[in-house]
């Protein structure tokens, strides 16, 4: 969901205003991208104001919202206050938000009850700004440099290693050791419970911080063989997962000399059967 105008008076991708009578809103597993060099108000991945009922906003990737703008110079997520202010409750769990002004704002003045846990603030301006209020907020993660990370056990001024932030892949590299294994685990929350990751993964174990699970692959996509035809990188290729969950990864940024830019895991093909990508053994 891309963002192209950020010129408005109020610009957003998503938009929950006005709605007067209480309601459920699920907002979940979206990548939302803005421009960053807007100069409206107001520029927001999420706007939430004058809402009631339960907004539920889980495994989103939010970033480039950054703006000249009034209004906390773009926002990954902005929660209103002042005379628009949202009575919602609001379940904010595992959302990456990249690259913006504010990664996730509440202004004040409002009355929300905000409940956010395994959130990742990552290369924000600010990455929480305002009051997150509700004690069960829990496992999020503010950096590289930013020490605002809300509730209990906090991750601050934490390096978070990515794929490809600079060409926006935001899956955490498999050499990554800042939100890995440091999340809280949601399967049995009392307010939003869930098991999946934004590409559909199942979380299980410590759970990574963030909207991505990671789960030891990082490579996307078929290779072509004249001899056996296309050979499948990862099994998410076409949503297989649960039936046999397969992949080939590269460790590549931040990884030790001695494994950087090797290849491991499996690929499959329908033709050769499972074809080994190890970098040691018998490859």
């Amino acid at each position: 969901m891309d963002v192209n105008d950020g010129s408005g008076w109020i610009v957003s991708a998503i938009d929950t205003e006005f709605q007067a009578n209480p309601v459920d809103i699920t907002i979940a597993n979206n990548i939302v991208r803005g421009v960053t060099n807007a100069t409206g108000n107001w520029f927001q991945g999420i706007r939430m104001c004058s809402t009631y009922g339960t907004v539920n906003i889980y495994n989103n990737i939010f970033y480039d919202f950054k703006s000249t703008g009034w209004g906390g110079g773009g926002n990954g997520v902005g929660i209103c206050g002042g005379t628009n202010n949202i009575q919602a409750t609001v379940n904010l769990y595992n959302n990456t938000s990249y690259g913006n002004g504010t990664g996730f704002l509440i202004e004040d003045g409002g009355s929300p009850k905000v409940s956010a846990k395994n959130n990742l603030s990552y290369n924000n301006t600010d990455a929480f700004l305002g009051s997150f209020v509700v004690a069960s907020s829990t496992n999020n993660l503010s950096g590289p440099s930013q020490i605002d990370a809300p509730g209990s056990n906090p991750r601050n001024a934490i390096t978070v290693s990515f794929i490809d932030a600079a060409n926006y892949n935001f899956h955490l590299s498999p050499c990554d050791t800042g939100a890995k294994d440091y999340g809280a685990d949601l399967s049995y929350d009392k307010y939003l419970p869930f098991s999946t990751d934004i590409d559909g993964q199942s979380r299980s174990g410590a759970w990574d911080i963030g909207a991505d699970e990671y789960n030891g692959d990082n490579v996307r996509g078929y290779a072509w063989s004249s001899n056996y035809g296309w050979i499948s990188m990862s099994c998410l290729n076409d949503s297989s997962c649960g039936v046999s969950n397969y992949g080939v990864k590269i460790c590549n940024a931040g990884c030790a000399p001695s494994n950087k830019f090797n290849f491991f895991g499996y690929g499959w093909s329908s033709g050769a059967g499972w074809i080994s990508f190890n970098s040691t053994g018998a490859p």
